[in-house]
């Protein structure tokens, strides 16, 4: 691996400039800012949203000021002495404020904020082409503007597109996004579902029982939104289109992908599965990706997972990164592997996937 690994997962940290010099004047005064508490934290305050996102998420559960987070958060030049430190040849960048903003209710106000954060991602990725590769994102509002959002990802050089949890609209299994996709997948652009970008209120126990408790249920969201493409024949309409589960694991999987094939083969008929092209298996393994940092569980699972379709993530600057040790905690994992494996886990499939200009 001299050639150096690639994360598939990793962050920019858009200070709150990013939103109040850029946003539409109509939204300026509505920028996400920084309030700090009684005992000195830093706070985004996001209008609209009831719950201040504490700065402590990005530096491993302590107190926190901006001014504490990875400067390479927000500084191109000091991200690429941060890759440099840890021989990461590139990295697939997401946000972070914005992955809150992602649950904001008012649809209008969260594509302009993205519109602000899609334009400051493309200033800091420009100064290490090469190196720094941006997903891009969309509020999906509708489909046209959705599809507007994406053709415009492609045209300030981006590999993908975020989606949030769920549309402004009817649900991605409307047969409406068929559009949407065909223009993703025309543009080489995959689509992402991120862990984070569903409102956890959602899930009501995690308003019953600790915070600890939520941090468990955010890959079931992206379960969801994969058994959603499967059943909706998004993947059997558009077979190039797909479809990745960012910072999510890759080990249920298997069970998941278990579960639908019971379903299909034994109650399919009565539930209208048997109206699919190809088995729920056969999209699960062809056309869905997963990004993951220390879920060595699902290597133990490695037979029964695809594993072309499987991506490393350092996660750098979040507060679950083990950066600058990333190398020495990837060791249980990789004793797993074989050495085809790894360098597709490593690079490969991102190269791949992404269609980097690596080699």
């Amino acid at each position: 691996m001299d050639r150096g690994f690639i994360s598939a997962t990793s962050y920019v940290v858009e200070p709150t400039e990013c939103y109040a010099e850029r946003l539409d004047k109509k939204y300026r005064s509505l920028a996400p800012r920084i309030e700090q508490t009684s005992n000195g934290e830093d706070m985004v305050v996001i209008p609209g949203m009831d719950d201040p996102t504490p700065l402590s998420l990005l530096t491993h559960g302590r107190t926190a000021q901006f001014a504490d987070v990875p400067s390479g958060g927000w500084n191109p030049k000091q991200r690429i002495a941060d890759q440099e430190r840890e021989g990461i040849a590139a990295e697939i960048l997401f946000p972070t404020l914005a992955l809150r903003l992602c649950q904001h209710s008012d649809g209008d106000y969260k594509r302009a904020c993205f519109e602000a954060y899609n334009q400051w991602l493309q200033e800091y990725c420009s100064a290490a082409p090469g190196r720094l590769f941006g997903i891009g994102l969309t509020a999906v509002t509708s489909v046209d503007e959705a599809i507007q959002d994406v053709q415009q990802a492609k045209e300030r050089g981006f590999v993908g597109i975020l989606l949030p949890g769920f549309p402004q609209g009817e649900d991605y299994d409307d047969a409406a996004y068929t559009a949407l996709w065909k223009c993703a997948a025309d543009l080489g652009l995959p689509v992402h579902i991120h862990a984070l970008g569903s409102p956890e209120h959602d899930l009501l126990r995690h308003r019953c029982s600790s915070n600890f408790y939520g941090t468990f249920n955010v890959s079931r969201n992206c379960q969801d939104v994969v058994a959603l493409f499967v059943m909706s024949h998004a993947f059997e309409q558009v077979p190039s289109l797909k479809l990745i589960t960012v910072q999510a694991d890759a080990s249920w999987m298997p069970h998941l992908s278990g579960r639908m094939m019971h379903y299909y083969e034994v109650h399919g008929f009565y539930l209208g599965a048997h109206n699919l092209e190809q088995p729920p298996s056969y999209y699960l393994r062809e056309n869905v990706y997963m990004t993951l940092l220390d879920d060595w569980a699902a290597f133990g699972l490695k037979s029964e997972l695809n594993m072309q379709r499987l991506l490393w993530g350092s996660h750098f600057p979040q507060g679950d990164s083990y950066w600058p040790e990333s190398r020495e905690t990837l060791e249980p994992g990789l004793s797993q592997l074989n050495e085809e494996e790894k360098s597709w886990f490593l690079r490969d499939n991102s190269v791949e996937l992404y269609g980097l200009p690596l080699h």
